[in-house]
Formats: C-alpha cells, structure tokens, sequence
C-alpha cells in the first residue's frame, strides 16, 4: 500500500512537472502574442511617394521648391536597390547575390581549415659531407598548415563584393549627410 501511494505520488508530480512546462510554452510562445507583434510592425506594400522619399533623405526643401539635383534624384533609387529587397527585382537580384558571398564565404572558412584541402609541400633536408652542405628534396611531404591558394582567391572576391556594397551604403545612406555636416 505505502508503495502504491508513493508511485501516485511521482505520477502526480511528473505530471504536474508536464502541465507546467506546458503553461512556460504557452506563456513565451502563444502564436497569438506572436501574431499581435507581426501586426504592429509597420510593414508598407505600397511605395512610398516622391515627397516621402525626399522627406526621408533631408530633400523636401529642394523637392518642393522643385530643385532636386540629379545626384538627389538618383540617390534613394540605389538606396532602396542595396537596402530593399522588396523595392524591385534587380534590388531582389543583389540581394541574391549578397547572400551568395556570404554562404560561399562562411563556406570557405570552413573548408580551408579541414586538413584534406591543405596543400602539401616537399621538404628539403640537408645532407653534410666533408666541407660542403647539400640540400636534397627527401620527397617526405608534410602539411606545412597552409590552406589551398584557391580559397584565398575566393576570399578576395567574397571581400570585393563586402567592399563594395559597404562603400554604397555607406555612400547612399540617409544618415551620410547628417554625418557630413558635423
């Protein structure tokens, strides 16, 4: 009987154990505290308009009186080509491109570290006679750590890409202007 009780017991507390997981879950992960946050995001569909443009980069001077330089005009085009995938599909299609460089990249710092992409190298070792030192190629090949040359050209052009696209943004951005006049 005492035996009986005490395995009730464990039940009753593994259970109640399982319960209040079950509460933590649904208290953290409700999908409907999820889809409450998703709505109040402030996702647009729709363009924003010329005015709003020029708003967001500092220009509703120069658009309402009508004197927006071609520099201006052009500026939150590639803003939005870098910065929204959504705005059209070639910003789609550097989009693509950027999150290409960055799998081949992570990609390559993984794979230059695995000992089978290593380049091996001969090494010499010296052989003393009388008065003279010969060096002889002992064909012994050894990993020396060095990473295949390929994956330092990949690297570069991974780099290029980063290069480039910060350059851009950073160029474009709407916070440049404001830096600029400190």
């Amino acid at each position: 009987m005492v035996i009986f009780s005490q395995k009730k017991t464990e039940k009753e507390i593994c259970t109640r154990f399982l319960l209040d997981q079950i509460n933590i879950y649904h208290t953290f992960f409700n999908p409907q505290n999820t889809l409450a946050i998703l709505d109040k995001l402030d996702i647009d569909s729709e363009k924003p308009s010329e005015e709003e443009i020029a708003r967001l980069f500092g220009y509703e001077e120069a658009y309402l009186a009508g004197e927006l330089g071609a520099w201006q005009r052009t500026k939150p085009k590639v803003w939005a080509l870098f910065d929204e995938p959504s705005s059209s599909p070639p910003a789609k299609v550097i989009s693509a491109i950027s999150v290409f460089f960055i799998c081949v990249s992570v990609l390559s710092f993984c794979l230059k570290t695995h000992p089978d992409l290593r380049v091996a190298s001969p090494t010499l070792a010296p052989l003393n006679s009388s008065n003279m030192t010969i060096w002889l190629d002992t064909t012994l090949w050894q990993d020396d750590g060095q990473p295949h040359a390929a994956f330092f050209y990949i690297e570069l052009v991974c780099n290029v890409w980063f290069t480039i696209e910060l350059l851009v943004r950073s160029v474009v951005s709407r916070l440049y202007k404001h830096l600029m006049n400190r």
